[in-house]
């Protein structure tokens, strides 16, 4: 890679709008925007209209991937705790709402929450939201929960897929399934 860089030209790139000179034909670089949404307006939001906020992210994320010509197929929506990066998953059917967090990368399941629209106003679904919130703020302290029995661990016995297992459930079902997957 060569590139022409002085130590005030990015700087001046971000002034004028002008390009680097940087060739980038040997490196394989992604580009790929992320909403960020801090935690107390999401659990805000989620608590009081999911069904609005659903639709204010998704346009959000049209203008997003039209202002930066960058077409993901998957809601690259995030929520910001503390210094945690969360994957905020809001997937809304004719019928239901699914919330999920993730990982940042979706690789671990941390806490999720389904309801149909005409509960989405409700105390219940209300306590399942701030639940959600109990087991992200569980999670950036180091507890998590087996995906299987929801057993509250701090030390994690196996993985498979998004899914994180405790020592009991990780030998008696998990650890076998995994060992037979071929991830082809």
């Amino acid at each position: 890679m060569t590139a022409n860089i002085t130590p005030n030209s990015w700087k001046d790139a971000l002034h004028d709008r002008t390009e680097l000179d940087i060739d980038m034909s040997d490196v394989q670089v992604a580009f790929e925007p992320w909403i960020i949404i801090h935690y107390m307006s999401a659990r805000e939001n989620l608590r009081d209209n999911p069904l609005a906020f659903a639709a204010k992210t998704h346009k959000l994320m049209k203008q997003v991937k039209f202002a930066t010509g960058y077409h993901w197929n998957n809601r690259n929506v995030h929520m910001r705790w503390n210094s945690h990066l969360l994957h905020m998953g809001i997937y809304v059917s004719e019928k239901s709402i699914n919330v999920s967090f993730n990982t940042s990368f979706g690789s671990e399941l941390i806490a999720q929450a389904f309801c149909t629209h005409a509960e989405s106003s409700t105390d219940e679904w209300k306590a399942k939201v701030d639940e959600m919130f109990r087991r992200v703020e569980q999670y950036t302290k180091g507890i998590y929960h087996c995906s299987d029995c929801d057993a509250e661990m701090t030390e994690i016995a196996g993985r498979y897929f998004a899914g994180i297992y405790c020592e009991k459930c990780w030998a008696q079902k998990w650890k076998a399934i995994e060992a037979k997957e071929t991830y082809n």
